[in-house]
């Protein structure tokens, strides 16, 4: 039971405090874990057993992503220039909390689904705060005010919406996911209320892909589980429907309007990008975790488009860039394939 209540603390301050601003419970928490798991190993005094992929997905990330990183930074410019450290402070997270890969792929999961349970459910509490009290309890400027969540108004199709946008929210998905499996599988009240509350919340979030996943999930579980050759022609004219159906709807056409200004921020990454890897040594190798301060393109880009960071938020093109297009591919596809292997 410790072991359940603290890996729950370690990630729901995870969740809900992923820079270390929130009474710093980011690093108290891991520290509990780091201290309740090398325990539980010790008194045990007995090693689960690993598969191949758990040893696999826990060394990509904890020791070769950041190495590999590290000798392409050092190969480009020395190791004095290092601008992006997220890479780094991700991977040394890891390696404090090695004993946690010996906890069973399904006691994380539903854990990680109770953390994300109730992330949702303050979602939707703070927006019926703003529409019933404006706020006067102060929930939404307490999160605020701790950097974990930031909140405004969004505008799809002349629909303008609160966006209360926590920085793990694209976590939800696996939530909405969850929940329209179990909605699939049986189908009751407490199913609908659910996968229907976890919905919300996801489109609450405002972003674009969020939403768009948050419609397509339970449609995409129903036809892989029910998929069949004799009903191919039929899947396929349902899927082209479907398609109509959303392209027709000015909500989610404007989803994909070039005016809009995310839109077009993305559009001029794109372009950057594009530029970026016509460099060879880039495109093989990557720019290592100093691109900011060596690549005059990548931070003109950055500057032009009033992003104050030192990456950008499009992390599957980031991975190549970052490693190149041989340790970047290595790396998406350990990422994408971890679930059917963990949880299979």
């Amino acid at each position: 039971m410790i072991i359940k209540l603290s890996l729950f603390f370690l990630i729901g301050s995870l969740i809900i405090d992923p820079t270390g601003d929130f009474y710093s419970l980011k690093y108290l928490s891991a520290a509990l874990a780091l201290l309740v798991f090398g325990a539980n190993l010790i008194m045990h005094r007995k090693i689960p057993t690993l598969n191949f992929f758990q040893v696999l997905i826990y060394l990509t990330f904890a020791l070769i992503m950041p190495l590999y990183g590290l000798l392409i930074t050092f190969l480009n410019s020395g190791l004095n220039k290092i601008s992006d450290t997220s890479y780094l402070g991700f991977s040394s997270f890891l390696l404090i909390l090695f004993p946690a890969i010996f906890i069973e792929a399904k006691t994380f999961l539903k854990i990680l689904i109770i953390a994300l349970r109730v992330l949702s459910c303050i979602t939707v509490l703070i927006l019926l705060s703003f529409l019933y009290d404006t706020d006067s309890l102060g929930i939404a400027q307490f999160f605020i005010d701790k950097k974990s969540m930031l909140v405004g108004f969004r505008e799809y199709g002349g629909i303008k919406t609160y966006f209360l946008y926590f920085t793990a929210a694209p976590l939800l998905i696996i939530l909405v996911a969850y929940d329209a499996y179990n909605l699939y599988n049986k189908i009751t009240l407490g199913n609908i209320i659910l996968c229907f509350i976890s919905i919300c919340s996801i489109f609450l979030t405002g972003t674009r892909f969020n939403m768009l996943m948050a419609i397509i999930i339970l449609p995409t579980i129903i036809a892989v589980y029910n998929f069949s050759i004799g009903k191919i022609w039929l899947y396929l004219t349902l899927f082209f429907i479907f398609l109509i159906i959303l392209s027709q709807s000015s909500f989610i056409s404007s989803f994909f309007n070039s005016n809009d200004n995310s839109n077009s921020v993305k559009i001029g990454y794109l372009e950057t990008y594009t530029s970026i890897f016509k460099d060879p040594k880039v495109i093989v190798f990557g720019q290592g975790f100093s691109g900011y301060d060596n690549s005059v393109l990548f931070k003109n880009m950055l500057i032009k488009f009033e992003n104050e960071g030192v990456k950008t938020e499009l992390t599957f093109i980031e991975l190549y860039r970052v490693f190149g297009v041989i340790f970047g591919s290595f790396f998406n596809l350990v990422l994408f394939s971890a679930p059917f292997f963990l949880y299979k």
